[in-house]
């Protein structure tokens, strides 16, 4: 298996967890550890609180990379100051495609402004020692495509690797991923790319790696309720049989590292609980007995009897 290194960080999968709201908590992304992720993502923070201090305690095990989303350098050397010897990569997130973030100047608004993009970015890596990183899109619509601009850009001014999620801002996360913008980005550059968008399966992510059409890939909806995939891409990649991780024993590996969570809300809970129900036939029956369950151990039970 091809191995990735980001400056200086070594990854031992070329395979890293997207950053989602709502989703990367601290048990979910030590199960993606578990699995055999390469690199763990904070979700998008635009400030530090007390969700970040939970997500470092992931670092033990795994590499931990911080994505934040800001407009200026004066948020993004603060923030990168004060977290620099808790994390192994600072991402920088310039493809979200949220109203309220493009409101603010934040995200994928920035796309169209490489200017503003290296203004924000090269303090940062001139003032620390953490490989930085940055995460866009192929541009804003479909006629400003700024993938190449921007990375070439990145690359100049001394970013680690490009994550490109292949779809415009205007896409949001409809339609699908533009492989060949990947492809392109990765004939462009010396340092790593990581590809991201819809892979869904082992087979998705073994295609591109081996076509050499990136260095790595970034997985988020397809790891949504099936973190398991990541031990599938490492089977795929080493040559081995690919084995799906059981639903259940996914449940069951997550459910123990929520219970060394200091916060241990039932709803997270539940939220996991569910997706990981999506593959089976009767989805919504389960998803509805979650729903109702009124204590952890009436889902542990709901899983036992079903998957």
């Amino acid at each position: 298996m091809k191995k990735i290194n980001i400056g200086k960080v070594k990854l031992n999968s070329p395979t890293v967890v997207a950053p989602m709201e709502a989703v990367n908590s601290e048990a979910f992304l030590r199960t993606c550890g578990y699995y055999g992720a390469g690199l763990l993502s904070t979700q998008a923070m635009e400030n530090l609180n007390n969700q970040f201090y939970n997500f470092k305690k992931t670092r033990k095990d795994n590499k931990l990379s911080f994505q934040m989303m800001v407009k200026n350098s004066e948020e993004a050397l603060n923030i990168a100051k004060e977290i620099e010897s808790d994390v192994d990569i600072i991402d920088f997130n310039f493809g979200c495609p949220l109203k309220p973030i493009l409101g603010q100047k934040k995200g994928g608004y920035l796309l169209d402004f490489p200017h503003l993009i290296r203004k924000i970015v090269e303090p940062v890596i001139n003032e620390v020692n953490t490989p930085i990183t940055i995460k866009i899109r192929s541009g804003f619509d479909d006629k400003r495509l700024t993938y190449l601009q921007n990375g070439k850009l990145a690359e100049e001014i001394g970013v680690g690797a490009v994550t490109l999620h292949a779809r415009t801002v205007r896409q949001s996360y409809t339609g699908d991923a533009n492989w060949e913008h990947i492809k392109k980005l990765k004939e462009e550059l010396e340092i790593p790319v990581i590809g991201n968008g819809d892979i869904f399966k082992a087979g998705h992510a073994k295609y591109h790696l081996e076509r050499e059409e990136c260095d790595g890939v970034m997985i988020g909806r397809g790891i949504k309720g099936n973190p398991g995939l990541f031990s599938e891409i490492n089977q795929a990649l080493n040559g081995e049989k690919v084995s799906p991780v059981n639903r259940k024993y996914q449940f069951n590996t997550l459910y123990k590292f929520f219970k060394e969570q200091e916060t241990q809300k039932l709803s997270l809970l539940k939220d996991h609980a569910k997706w990981m129900t999506n593959s089976e036939s009767n989805a919504g029956k389960l998803r509805l007995e979650i729903e109702k369950a009124k204590d952890e151990e009436e889902i542990i039970s709901i899983f036992e009897q079903n998957l």
